[in-house]
């Protein structure tokens, strides 16, 4: 530093010093001399009020003047001041302000000489005709005012406890403010004001005041703002806009500049951390309910400016974010023009559409329907960019929105991840989606979002002559299950519904999407509720959609529009209602027309049953009908499955639970089917059977080869005589369930009919098999089923068996035994299941049955009675049989319970009476059978005027006690003529039968009494010993012993028999021929075997002797061939006679003296070489055969009369092997004297009905004869003849 400077620098500081030591002195001088004017000023007020006039540029007068000296200077405070207004105007009334002098004002920042001061002023900023003016400045009155009070000369204006209130009502503008302290600075023309304001009533940190203002120009700048403003706070319950801040903190900071009372320019900056807001008129969201809406940002920053220009004004608002890490954003909103016809330009570049949403549905400016929609919908998205420009009715926009979204609201629909592109002017709109996904969500008409996995197309809007015209000629779109294709158009107008013109093709879906398009807002819901059910799976190929009319005829009832939808259907399945089995692998079409569906196809399957043609059809989805129609065919199994699965079937579940049903049946049926009143359906259908099997595994029945129609309807089954196979033979099958069966008590009816062996019908009751092989043949017959309604849960069931039995021969004793060709009803009922069920049957008029089948734990029991009355209750075991016949076969009935006697337990008791009993071969009046069980024995009675007695087998140890017979008479009838000759244990091996013990007090055979007779045998190695045959009575006495031996069909008979009588004549009376023989002691016996058991006793099958002695005695006089009538006994007639003949000879009667001879038994034929009859008229000897079997005589007769006797010939031997021919001879020749010939031979031939007989010569006394010799007889060794030997076979059982 040169040393110049150095000395000027000095002298500086020394006149700086200097200068401010006069300024300080003069200050001094200042205060003092003002310090002695106050007194004089107070006492003089004028003076001041001349000075504020002359500085004020107005009148002021002042009430009352008071001073004093504070700080810097003094202070004058003055009350009542009134300060005169423009031309025209109130004054202004200050009750009270003081006037302020500090000296040191100009050493101090924004302080000036002079201040004027006032308090409680009230100051209201007006806009109005585009300007802003001050109005009210109210000092105590409230006096409006078209002009701001000027500074004049003050230096400066304090006003403390200020409230300042803002009012824009075009913009319903109304805020309150209040400034503790406001100072305003006169600059001459300028005032600059300064303060701290806060909104009235709050206690919120206050915002700093700036402004310059140009009061004559109305112009100037102003600033407002705090960097930690407290919004809420600050608020203090305003709600400009009627947005209402409830949260947030940070900087707010507004610039503006006013021209001419106009803003022209206003630039703002703010930052706000946590903002909340809330409205201050709430939303109505519907259903009268009221909503507060809210919003919330993390940050809230901005920086805008609005700039007004010559011809309009423009908004720039910059880095707009409204989240701690948002994107800025930019927004431009220009205008320009009149007002009549403004410009419109606005842009916007990476805006978030939330936080505008959500501020604007604040503001009670936004009408109220979109503030609705705003809350409601919360739109949300980034306008990446957008320009939009209007000016009347011409437009132009361009905007590119990208993950757009927002809530469905009312009718509007709502979207999720919208990326569009649009750009247009008021002739059309072109929007272009990109192929991306989309979600759309329109709850009010469909149920659930359309989530696209791919949405994309171009659609363009062009303007009509009433509205609008959405239009597009590809939208492509991939779904959830499904993607295709969407043209057409839509078209809108103000006033009505949108009409539409669309059409889609589906490429590929699932058929479980198609249930996200039901238009629930319209269609009825049980028509939703039956597709959702119905439509299960299965997809569709190359569906199509087209609609055409307007959404106010929807669904086009009345025919204004029309909406079909076709789609191929693959593999589809339709669950047409919950208790029917479903359709499955459906191939075919899916129609719908409007309101109404049909689907048709060609392949189906359900339950495993294959459907060739099928269809089903929804006319209206109101009522909501639906018909049902299908053809196909499957196995029994999956028919009957099927069946089961329906509510038919499950209704007569417990008929077809034991049903099973194999082979194959076509199907076709129809169902009406009202989804809304389901019970309402109509079903029908058939089922036509071919080869199948049906069996009913309960019952043990089974068919085969079933071929036929089953119809079946909502009400049952009819299945109508089945062409089948039962028990291997052809049937009609009948079935009918519900209502198909003919008696209304009933729930299910059945039949078959056929014909079959009784064996087959009763196959399923083996404990009548044994008896049922007396039944030979086939006859018709038909069974019925019915099961009655449940009553208690249990259902009644029975079986009724029908046939006429022609065809089918009964070989059991009558009178149950029936010819083959002979028709007689047999009707049978019989509780189902039939174990342990009662059952009853008939055979026409011949027999009733009541019985019970096995089961349950009860036996079999059955009881028959003869005749048409009614059955008596059956046995607790077995089947006893009871009643009254005309005729039964005694020796077949035993036969019949001969298994029950012997433990079988078939028939074990029976107790019958018989008009014509037949026994033995014999037949008598008026007799009863019984039999009676017990656990020791099983005893037979028989009880008649004939036949009394009892037979006792036991039923353990037989062969020791053997069978014992005790009768008290036997009153054995003669065997017819054309009785067969057979024995009656034929076939029965004689080791086989155990001991047998027979008693009888009165025997009688045929005429012939013996008395009382007795029967004992036992077994022995190969046969029987029969130890005693023996009959006794005053007339005759029969003893016999001997053996039966041999096997079954082989046997043989050895007997020794005695008979003796004292009297020949009585012994004949005794035998049933009296008057034919007078005295006579007789001895007779038989050495003899035969073929077959003693019972087959006969003279032509004997072979053995036969001696007779009868002592003297005498033949009375008799008619020709009475004699023949006498016979020998044949144990065959052991109940019957003895077949050897005894004759008389003369017709006068004949005494003799003996008769004495031996005959040879063999081949049929009696040989004797001289049976001798001496008498005291002649002596007559026989010799030759007599033909037992064939019948005839080949004798030779000597007669030699006594000398001098005459012989008169009174009968003639007949019907035995030597009387026959004498009493022909008899008869012929000697019925006068005899002369003087001593002897005559005669020659006897031919039948014994017409013998012939022949004399060949006459032989004097003394003299031989001149006629052939006598004719030899056969050896004795002659073999049986062949019809005397009987067949080999087993031994078997049988009854003495």
């Amino acid at each position: 530093m040169t040393t110049v400077l150095r000395m000027c620098l000095r002298r500086l500081r020394f006149a700086l010093l200097a200068v401010a030591a006069t300024c300080v002195i003069v200050l001094g001088v200042l205060a003092g001399i003002t310090q002695l004017a106050m007194p004089w000023l107070t006492q003089h007020p004028q003076q001041v009020e001349r000075w504020l006039s002359d500085r004020l540029g107005r009148t002021v007068t002042i009430g009352h003047l008071d001073g004093r000296w504070v700080g810097g200077g003094p202070l004058l405070a003055l009350d009542d001041v009134r300060i005169a207004g423009s031309t025209g105007s109130a004054p202004l009334l200050i009750p009270h302000a003081e006037l302020a002098f500090d000296l040191l004002a100009a050493v101090q920042r924004n302080k000036a000489f002079t201040e004027f001061r006032l308090a409680d002023v009230e100051l209201r900023l007006v806009h109005e005709g585009g300007e802003w003016k001050l109005r009210d400045f109210d000092l105590g009155a409230s006096s409006p005012r078209d002009e701001p009070v000027s500074m004049g000369a003050l230096g400066a204006l304090e006003i403390t406890r200020l409230k300042l209130g803002i009012d824009d009502p075009a913009q319903d503008l109304h805020l309150q403010f209040a400034a503790p302290v406001l100072r305003v600075l006169n600059r001459g023309s300028v005032m600059r004001v300064l303060g701290r304001v806060r909104s009235a009533g709050s206690e919120a940190p206050p915002l700093e005041l700036v402004a310059d203002i140009d009061p004559a120009e109305r112009s100037g700048d102003v600033y407002v703002g705090g960097r930690d403003l407290d919004l809420p706070a600050f608020a203090a319950g305003m709600s400009p806009g009627g947005v209402r801040p409830l949260a947030g903190r940070g900087a707010v900071q507004v610039w503006l500049r006013l021209a001419a009372g106009r803003i022209d320019d206003v630039r703002a900056r703010i930052d706000l951390k946590d903002a909340q807001f809330a409205a201050s008129d709430p939303v109505a969201i519907g259903d009268g309910s009221l909503i507060e809406p809210r919003a919330a940002f993390d940050r809230l920053a901005l920086v805008a400016r609005w700039m007004r220009e010559a011809d309009g004004w423009t908004l720039d608002v910059a880095d707009f974010v409204t989240a701690l890490d948002g994107k800025p954003a930019r927004l431009t909103l220009e205008r320009r023009g009149d007002d009549v016809a403004p410009h419109w330009r606005a842009g916007v570049a990476a805006v978030a559409l939330e936080p505008l949403g959500n501020l604007a549905m604040l503001s009670a400016r936004v009408p109220g329907e979109l503030r609705r929609w705003l809350y409601l919908a919360h739109p949300r998205g980034s306008l990446e960019q957008a320009e939009f420009a209007l000016h009347d009715d011409a437009y132009a926009v361009s905007a590119n929105l990208r993950g757009g979204e927002a809530t469905s609201v009312d009718a509007i629909p709502g979207i999720e991840d919208l990326d569009v592109d649009v750009v247009g002017d008021e002739a059309a709109l072109l929007a272009q989606l990109p192929d991306k996904a989309l979600r759309v969500n329109f709850p009010r008409v469909f149920r659930k979002p359309f989530a696209f996995s791919r949405f994309g197309g171009d659609v363009v809007a062009r303007r009509t002559e009433d509205g609008w015209r959405i239009e597009t000629d590809r939208v492509g779109f991939e779904g959830e299950g499904y993607g295709g294709e969407l043209r057409g158009s839509i078209d809108v107008a103000e006033g009505r519904r949108p009409s539409l013109d669309l059409y889609a093709l589906a490429s590929h879906g699932d058929v479980v999407a198609a249930k996200l398009f039901w238009p629930t807002n319209t269609m009825p819901p049980q028509a939703v509720a039956w597709l959702d059910r119905a439509l299960v799976g299965g997809r569709i190929e190359q569906g199509r959609v087209a609609i055409h009319g307007d959404l106010a005829d929807w669904p086009f009832h009345n025919r204004a529009g029309r909406f079909i939808a076709v789609g191929a259907l693959d593999d589809a399945t339709l669950a047409y209602h919950e208790n029917w089995p479903p359709a499955e692998h459906i191939h075919g079409t899916a129609t719908f027309v409007n309101d109404g569906m049909r689907v048709d196809a060609d392949s189906v399957t359900s339950m495993g049953n294959k459907v060739t043609e099928a269809s089903a059809t929804i006319e209206d989805f109101g009522p909501l009908v639906l018909d049902l129609a299908a053809k196909g065919e499957g196995g029994g199994p999956g028919l009957l499955a099927f069946l089961r699965a329906t509510p038919i079937g499950k209704r007569y579940q417990e008929q077809l639970k034991d049903v099973a049903v194999g082979g194959r049946g076509v199907v076709d049926f129809t169902l009406k089917l009202p989804i809304k009143e389901v019970e309402a359906l109509a079903l029908d259908g058939k089922v036509e059977l071919a080869g199948a099997r049906i069996d009913h595994n309960a019952y043990g029945l089974h068919f085969n080869d079933a071929s036929g129609v089953l119809r079946f309807n909502q009400k049952g089954f009819l299945a109508d005589a089945l062409d089948t196979t039962f028990r291997e033979r052809k049937a009609k099958l009948t079935v009918a369930i519900g209502g198909y069966v003919a008696d209304p008590r009933h729930v299910f009816e059945a039949s078959v009919g056929g014909t079959w062996p009784v064996a087959s019908v009763f196959a399923d009751v083996p404990v009548l098999l044994p008896m049922l092989g007396s039944v030979q043949g086939e006859s018709a017959w038909t069974a019925r089923v019915g099961v009655d309604h449940a009553e208690n849960g249990n259902a009644r069931a029975t079986l009724g068996l029908d046939s006429d039995l022609v065809g089918t021969a009964i070989a059991l004793p009558p009178p149950l035994a029936k010819a083959a060709d002979a028709s007689v009803p047999f009707h049978l009922d019989l509780g189902l299941p039939y174990a342990g069920q009662e059952f009853s049957a008939r055979l026409g008029a011949i027999a009733g049955l009541r019985g019970r089948a096995p089961g349950g734990g009860r036996a079999f029991g059955a009881r028959i009675d003869f005749g048409e009355g009614a059955v008596a209750a059956p046995p607790a075991q077995g089947i006893m049989i009871g009643g009254r016949v005309a005729r039964l076969d005694a020796g077949s009935w035993l036969d019949l319970v001969e298994s029950g006697s012997g433990g079988g337990d078939i028939v074990n008791a029976l107790d019958v009476r018989a008009d014509d009993f037949v026994f033995g071969g014999r037949e008598f009046d008026d007799t009863g059978l019984a039999i009676e069980n017990t656990p020791a024995k099983t005893t037979i009675r028989i009880d008649g005027a004939a036949l009394a007695g009892t037979l006792e087998v036991p039923r353990g140890d037989l062969a020791a006690h053997g069978i014992t017979a005790t009768f008290a008479r036997v009153h054995w009838p003669e065997a017819p003529a054309d009785a067969p000759d057979a024995g009656a244990l034929a076939d029965v091996a004689p080791g086989s039968l155990p001991p047998l013990h027979l008693r009888v007090e009165d025997f009688r055979l045929g005429k012939a009494s013996f008395g009382s007779a007795q029967f004992d045998s036992h077994p022995i190695a190969g046969g029987m010993q029969i130890d005693t045959l023996e009959s006794h009575s005053p007339n005759v006495t029969m003893i016999a012993s001997g053996d039966w031996t041999g096997g079954a069909i082989e046997n043989r008979s050895r007997m020794s028999i005695q008979l003796s009588a004292q009297n020949l004549g009585r012994m004949m009376d005794a035998l049933g021929f009296s008057g034919l023989i007078d005295g006579g002691s007789t001895k007779a016996t038989i050495d003899a075997s035969w073929f077959g058991p003693p019972s087959a006793f006969a003279l032509p099958k004997l072979d053995g002797t036969l001696a007779i002695d009868v002592a003297e005695g005498r033949i009375l006089d008799v008619e020709p061939g009475a004699g023949r009538i006498f016979g020998l006994f044949s144990l065959t007639e052991i109940p019957r006679r003895l077949s050897l003949d005894f004759s008389d000879f003369f017709q006068s009667g004949l005494g003799f003296n003996s008769i004495k001879g031996t005959f040879r038994l063999a081949g049929g034929n009696a040989y004797t070489d001289g049976l001798r009859i001496d008498s005291p008229a002649a002596e007559i000897i026989v010799s030759g055969r007599t033909g037992l079997r064939t019948k005839d005589y080949d004798q030779l007769m000597d007669v030699r009369a006594r000398a001098g006797a005459t012989l008169p010939i009174v009968g003639a031997l007949a019907a035995g092997p030597v009387g026959a021919a004498a009493g022909l001879v008899v008869q012929g020749i000697f019925n006068k004297p005899i002369g003087k010939a001593v002897a005559r031979r005669y020659k006897v031939s031919g039948s014994w009905d017409k013998p012939q007989i022949t004399q060949l010569s006459r032989i004097k006394a003394g003299k031989g004869a001149d006629t052939p010799p006598m004719p030899e007889p056969l050896p004795p060794d002659e073999p049986a003849p062949p019809w005397q030997v009987t067949p080999s076979g087993e031994d078997g059982g049988g009854r003495f």
